[in-house]
């Protein structure tokens, strides 16, 4: 752990080694890090795993937010993610059971309706355990990931998109003088 880079007072870049490829982490870090005097903005980027930190200087100094970051070291080891490699298939989205109701036109309906149908109180939300329940029964909510291209794909591509197939067309119609 230490400053990655700090161009300008006020404003360090730190790199956290236990925040790369772990997402859950991202919040737990802006949040402690928000709570010392003077910081002025936190954003914690598990891609990169730094953490961007906008802070008075007069207020705070970059040893605090290392100190806060030791802190942290603690936090509970990210699950085994497997994150997509090229050729490798993304995994497969886990089977939604069918319902014998006809479709819905979701977007159609009143909030109120919506909720009625899902069963949920809009100002409470789900309780845990049914959360977790649902959660079991559908999945996680979000998009499958894409594929990867293969290599061949991409190798056509580069031969069929537009500006190829243009300069092409230019070479193959020029007219010599």
């Amino acid at each position: 752990m230490g400053v990655r880079a700090a161009p300008r007072a006020g404003r360090v870049r730190l790199a956290i080694p236990g925040l790369r490829r772990a997402p859950e982490r991202e919040r737990p870090i802006e949040e402690r890090l928000g709570r010392i005097a003077g910081v002025q903005l936190v954003r914690a980027n598990a891609w990169t795993g730094n953490v961007l930190v906008l802070f008075d200087q007069h207020a705070c100094r970059v040893e605090q937010l290392l100190a806060a970051c030791t802190e942290l070291g603690e936090l509970p080891a990210p699950g085994r993610q497997r994150w997509p490699r090229p050729g490798r298939r993304a995994p497969a989205v886990p089977p939604v059971e069918p319902t014998a109701e006809s479709p819905v036109a979701w977007h159609a309906l009143k909030a109120s309706a919506v909720a009625q149908r899902l069963g949920v109180d809009p100002a409470r939300g789900l309780t845990p355990p049914e959360g977790e329940r649902r959660r079991g029964r559908f999945g996680l909510n979000r998009m499958p990931e894409p594929g990867e291209p293969s290599l061949l794909r991409l190798i056509a591509h580069q031969f069929t998109n537009g500006p190829t197939t243009l300069g092409a067309g230019k070479r193959v119609l020029r007219v010599p003088n």
